[in-house]
């Protein structure tokens, strides 16, 4: 087990209380999706990811399609708020329970430093079209 620095996930609830169900639905809606509704089978994931700044804490917001790792789950899409201070990625534990029934209700859910890391994404913000990109790209090198 290894113990990380920053908020615990039981503590979501307080250190995102300024993203609210209704600001990710607004977001949503500016993708063309519904937040926390099925995803289309046919829907290919957007590269690199997009995403928007929500609230006074320019909260890094980008969508996502979810699907338990089970053959009769549904794909969700799911708006994630990428937080660099917490290394695990997560769904409530309601969304996930709700999500297996096709029943689903509003959490947290947080993309953390190790999807990142593992993924190799580096968030590039355009502070002047309150937007990012989440890329691949190696903007510094220490080989030379």
């Amino acid at each position: 087990m290894v113990e990380a620095e920053g908020p615990d996930v039981r503590e979501g609830h307080t250190w995102l209380n300024d993203v609210t169900h209704e600001k990710l639905q607004s977001i949503a809606n500016n993708f063309d999706i519904e937040h926390l509704s099925p995803a289309k089978s046919d829907a290919r994931p957007s590269y690199p990811p997009r995403g928007t700044l929500c609230g006074a804490q320019d909260r890094l917001v980008v969508p996502r399609v979810c699907r338990y790792d089970s053959k009769t789950a549904i794909s969700l899409n799911v708006l994630f708020v990428v937080n660099t201070g917490v290394w695990g990625s997560y769904l409530s534990e309601k969304t996930m329970l709700k999500a297996l029934k096709g029943d689903f209700e509003p959490g947290s859910h947080v993309l953390g430093m190790g999807a990142l890391r593992q993924l190799g994404w580096s968030p590039m913000i355009s502070w002047k079209h309150e937007s990012f990109v989440l890329d691949k790209a190696d903007l510094f090198s220490l080989h030379t």
